[in-house]
Order: structure tokens, then sequence, then C-alpha cells
């Protein structure tokens, strides 16, 4: 079971996520982001100092992720 730690910053991550779908960068505030994730204020501080804290830890999470897919050894052999 996931702790509720990683829930919420699931949660934020999956709002903000959305939130790009529908809206620019700039268009989006952090009031929009806790809104759709139906989270505090403080939860969105506690995990991020800022949108641009937000946007930095997630899009660097993305791409470790896909460095790591594409370091796999049957990728790699074309398998």
């Amino acid at each position: 079971m996931l702790k509720e730690a990683t829930i919420s910053e699931r949660k934020i991550v999956n709002a903000f996520i959305e939130l790009l779908e529908e809206s620019s960068l700039e268009q989006i505030s952090i009031t929009d982001i806790i809104k759709k994730a139906n989270l505090s204020r403080p939860t969105f501080y506690y995990y991020y100092s800022n949108k641009e804290d937000l946007v930095e830890t997630t899009f660097s999470k993305i791409l470790d992720k896909i460095s790591s897919i594409l370091q796999d050894p049957c990728i790699r052999a074309g398998v």
C-alpha cells in the first residue's frame, strides 16, 4: 500500500499534468493545482517550494524514467 505522502504527491503531479493538457504553464496557478488535486495549500508546499519546483521535479522524474527505460538491456538489444 502506498504511503499517504506518496498518494498526495501523486495527486499533485497528476493534477498538474491534467491542467497542462488544458492550459499553458503560465496560466496554471498553485490554486488551480490544489483544487484539481483536492488537497490543501500546505500539502502542496510540503512537497514543492513553488510551481517552478514542481515543474523541475516532475520533468526530472520523467526524464529519469525515460533514461532507465532506454538503458534496459532488452530495449538496447532491440528485443
